[in-house]
């Protein structure tokens, strides 16, 4: 198949409410994007935002810390404070990009999940990679149906732990999602994703940019 591109998919923006109370002014996202994979199949990959071991302060008292991201008199992220590692959600070879969905968590700073992930990371990791290698090993019709099913076994494994992984004990802000149009180089695409949440409305933007294109496999 032809017109398999690398593509970035990025954090570009975050809004909260004004009214979200300070101690639930502390973020991580996980981010779930859907595409079609260079031989037709489909593929959903997962991140967590800014990662497993931290996340992004807005808390007013907290300006001092390190991963302090509050632009000064607003309710949403400095983007110039965010770190360029931190807001690439992923990197990935598709035909086409199709849709995203990102979850915001509250973080609880002190949460027992918060205590114990460091000794069950490396155990969670080695579930999850087995998960993945396992599905191609799996045979018949079954095999064909989790192959080629939006979502196979192993991303709904990886999904799942990781979710647990992000926001264990934690609580979820906002939910959204919406489809994203495969870009074109140079031009990226910019889509806001904006709705309800807990103590109003949240606005997430994410850009797609297509950033080398590839010769299609022999």
């Amino acid at each position: 198949m032809s017109g398999v591109s690398i593509y970035e998919l990025r954090l570009t923006g975050f809004d909260f409410p004004a009214a979200l109370p300070n101690d639930k002014a502390n973020f991580r996202i996980v981010g779930e994007v859907r595409y079609i994979t260079s031989d037709g199949g489909f593929a959903t990959d997962h991140v967590v935002l800014p990662g497993l071991d931290t996340f992004w302060e807005c808390a007013l008292d907290k300006s001092a810390e390190p991963n302090y991201v509050r632009a000064e008199g607003a309710a949403s992220f400095d983007m110039n404070k965010v770190d360029a590692w931190d807001g690439l959600m992923l990197m990935f070879k598709a035909t086409a990009v199709h849709s995203v969905k990102l979850t915001v968590f509250d973080v609880n700073r002190q949460d027992a999940w918060d205590k114990i992930k460091d000794q069950l990371g490396p155990v969670i990791e080695a579930i999850v990679s087995k998960a993945s290698a396992a599905v191609p090993a799996i045979g018949g019709p079954l095999g064909g149906l989790v192959k080629n099913s939006l979502g196979d076994a192993s991303a709904d494994v990886q999904g799942y732990l990781l979710k647990r992984l992000a926001g264990g004990g934690d609580k979820v802000l906002f939910k959204g999602s919406a489809r994203l149009h495969t870009p074109t180089a140079p031009a990226p695409f910019v889509q806001r994703i904006a709705g309800q949440g807990t103590s109003g409305r949240y606005s997430v933007e994410v850009t797609v940019e297509q950033v080398t294109s590839l010769a299609a496999p022999a």
